[in-house]
C-alpha cells in the first residue's frame, strides 16, 4: 500500500523479512537502517501528521545550519481524548529546545521519543 501510494520522484523501498515476520519497530528500524544509503535518516511514526506542509525541510535546514547536532526533531500535539498524564509528558517534551536541554533531560525520559526526526547516519552508527 505504502509504495504504490509512494509519488513516482521518491525512492520507497518496502522492507520485509523473509519469512514475513513481524519483529517489532526495533527490528524495523535496524533492518531500515542496514538498507539506506543517504547521509540523512528520517524517522516518522505512521499514525503521526506534519504541518505544515514543510515541516521535514524546516527540519533539514535547521540541521543543515548546525553542523555540530547529530539530529533535529520536532515538537508533538496530541490528538484525541484528553490524557492528563501524557498530556504533561508531551509538554515537558516540547520544552526542550536546545541540544543542552536534550541531554539534561535524558536523566528524566526519552526527550524526543519517537517525534518525527532527520538524524546524521554517522551520528546514528556511532551509537
Amino acid at each position: 500500500e505504502v509504495a504504490a501510494a509512494s509519488r513516482p520522484e521518491h525512492r520507497l523501498r518496502v522492507l520485509r523479512y523473509r519469512d514475513g515476520a513481524n519483529r517489532g519497530q526495533g527490528a524495523a528500524m535496524s533492518l531500515a537502517l542496514a538498507h539506506a544509503r543517504a547521509p540523512l535518516l528520517a524517522q516518522m511514526e505512521s499514525d503521526d501528521e506534519r504541518r505544515p506542509a514543510d515541516a521535514f525541510a524546516r527540519m533539514l535546514a535547521a540541521l543543515q545550519a548546525q553542523p555540530t547536532w547529530d539530529a533535529v526533531s520536532c515538537q508533538a500535539e496530541l490528538v484525541g481524548w484528553p490524557r492528563p498524564g501524557m498530556e504533561q509528558y508531551v509538554a515537558w517534551q516540547n520544552s526542550l529546545l536546545s541540544p543542552e536541554q536534550m541531554a539534561a533531560g535524558r536523566f528524566v525520559e526519552i526527550p524526543a521519543l519517537h517525534q518525527t526526526a532527520i538524524f546524521r547516519r554517522e551520528a546514528v552508527e556511532e551509537v
